[in-house]
């Protein structure tokens, strides 16, 4: 399941790739740009938003950028959206829109948080979520930033179930049922059952946390057992 999230910025905010780096830079997020000419504007590339999250490389192939205006603009449904979430925020022509759908993989949950956060804390931005219906400035980002701390300790504990093997060794495929499907079916359906109540509680945190318990649920029940 994807959810989308987007952070309305106004027109004469918007950042250059070098005013966005230095922004993450300061506030100390491990993200660092890799498209794009400095003194151009912060920009989605024909592949997606390319970067960098603690060194390593990462493509967020969901992500757009657009400045709206016009046509396009007057087209738009972000402030009918806005208005159903009972928000007094409201987009004007020419505004950036910078949105991402997301799926299951905590490194890209935990790069496009940072990135919206800052779009909100420096650039002035109004983000929102639609499935949870939430929304807001400051504290939505401060929001974000706790859920990408959580993402963090979800990937490295991805990363050492995956690594707990011995370089090298064949692959193999377990057979029958074992203790770590149990563990992935448990995580797998608290996850979903996390995720649901946060659609209709509207809290950000608990859908970043099921998010979170998807993907470990995920890695123990598809990855690990075939890990010999």
């Amino acid at each position: 399941m994807s959810t989308g999230y987007t952070v309305v910025v106004p027109h004469e905010r918007w950042p250059s790739n070098a005013a966005m780096q230095a922004s993450l830079d300061a506030r100390g997020y491990p993200v660092a740009l890799t498209g794009g000419a400095p003194d151009a504007p912060f920009a989605v590339g024909a592949r997606g938003l390319e970067l960098r999250l603690d060194g390593r490389p990462l493509t967020l192939m969901g992500a757009s950028a657009a400045k709206l205006s016009g046509a396009a603009f007057a087209r738009d449904e972000t402030n009918d959206l806005l208005a159903e979430m009972g928000t007094t925020f409201r987009a004007r022509d020419g505004d950036w829109h910078f949105g991402i759908g997301l799926g299951s993989d905590p490194r890209e949950w935990r790069a496009v948080f940072l990135v919206m956060a800052a779009l909100v804390q420096d650039f002035g931005g109004y983000g929102y979520e639609m499935q949870a219906e939430s929304h807001g400035g400051d504290a939505w980002a401060e929001a974000l930033i706790e859920g990408a701390e959580h993402f963090r300790l979800q990937a490295e504990a991805a990363a050492a179930t995956i690594q707990s093997a011995h370089p090298g060794r064949p692959v193999a495929v377990r057979r029958g049922w074992t203790q770590e499907k149990t563990a992935g079916i448990i995580c797998i359906v608290i996850g979903a059952a996390a995720g649901g109540i946060a659609l209709a509680s509207g809290k950000l945190l608990m859908m970043a946390l099921g998010g979170a318990l998807l993907a470990t649920g995920i890695a123990v029940f598809f990855i690990r057992p075939r890990l010999a």
